[in-house]
């Protein structure tokens, strides 16, 4: 089980979302909302399911292998929630369920939050 919760403040804007994701390991890829969070699903599933879509990607290229999760806790605060924000909670959460480093993913802004992954060391660096 991991939990992220991101807040960003950039040009006067706030932006925040907390997750919490438990993967589920021998499980085909997909995302399933628990009945207390199902209700945040219409609103920022494709978010949860795009940020979680990236780590496995990142996840992938690295050798690992792909699985599902559940989405076990969501908040949002009405004013600063936004599908860029959530994206970067999931992604964030994926990748530190999957095994990895908060350090291997930074945000950015440009217009909007994006997380990005660090260039992982090389084996001589």
């Amino acid at each position: 089980m991991s939990a992220f919760k991101f807040f960003r403040h950039q040009g006067g804007i706030s932006a925040f979302a907390a997750i919490t994701l438990e993967p589920q390991v021998g499980s085909r890829e997909g995302v399933e909302w628990m009945s207390e969070v199902k209700s945040f699903e219409p609103i920022y599933g494709e978010a949860v399911a795009t940020g979680i879509r990236d780590a496995l990607d990142w996840h992938t290229l690295e050798g690992g292998a792909t699985m599902a999760f559940r989405v076990l806790e969501f908040e949002e605060l009405l004013v600063d929630t936004k599908p860029d924000a959530v994206r970067c909670a999931a992604t964030m959460a994926a990748w530190k369920a999957l095994g990895h480093e908060e350090s291997g993913i930074n945000f950015e802004f440009n217009r909007e939050w994006i997380a990005r992954r660090n260039s992982p060391p090389t084996p001589d660096s």
